[in-house]
């Protein structure tokens, strides 16, 4: 009995630790980056399948609600089909973030920045900063934006993006950038 009701507790106690690690991970902009480049370590290592573990954790299985929650009804709505088009299942999320990451891999990346972004004025000018404004504006329940940079060299003049992650439930999730909701709703 005594060791029955120690290995229940052990468990417990396991479940909480991995429960509170998962949730505190995801606090900075740091905790993104370490994030990614455990992401990158295995690709670069040809870990394949942990890499994909790694990526579907930034699956946001509750997107929808989320969207509309942070959005309201006709933004959240049109970022939750834009979302649904370009990837329709936890599968196609994985496989589609693997092959984008793997393509920082290839490009021999020189560094990743995480920015976390609040308002108009902590977004870097680049191609994006139009339609994260809008969303910035537009937001029912204010959240924070993170945007992870990958420089292809050390001296930062050549960067490519993945723009939107968000903190839901205590951990990074990947919500993307909502390319026709954002066109559509912004003219």
């Amino acid at each position: 009995m005594s060791f029955n009701r120690f290995l229940t507790i052990s468990v417990v106690l396991s479940l909480f630790v991995v429960g509170f690690a998962e949730a505190s991970f995801a606090q900075t902009t740091e905790d993104l980056c370490k994030q990614v480049k455990q992401i990158m370590h295995c690709l670069k290592n040809n870990q394949i399948p942990m890499a994909k573990a790694h990526i579907a954790r930034f699956y946001p299985p509750e997107y929808r609600e989320y969207l509309k929650e942070t959005f309201g009804d006709e933004l959240g709505s049109a970022y939750a089909r834009d979302f649904q088009e370009q990837v329709s299942s936890l599968a196609d999320f994985v496989e589609l973030m693997t092959k984008r990451f793997q393509m920082e891999v290839d490009a021999d990346f020189g560094d990743i920045r995480c920015f976390k972004i609040d308002q108009p004025s902590d977004i870097p000018t680049w191609v994006w900063q139009k339609k994260q404004t809008f969303l910035l504006q537009n937001m029912k329940k204010p959240v924070s934006l993170y945007e992870i940079m990958f420089y292809v060299s050390r001296d930062r003049e050549t960067f490519r993006p993945i723009a939107n992650f968000v903190i839901i439930n205590g951990s990074f999730k990947l919500i993307g950038q909502p390319e026709k909701a954002a066109s559509a709703l912004m003219n």
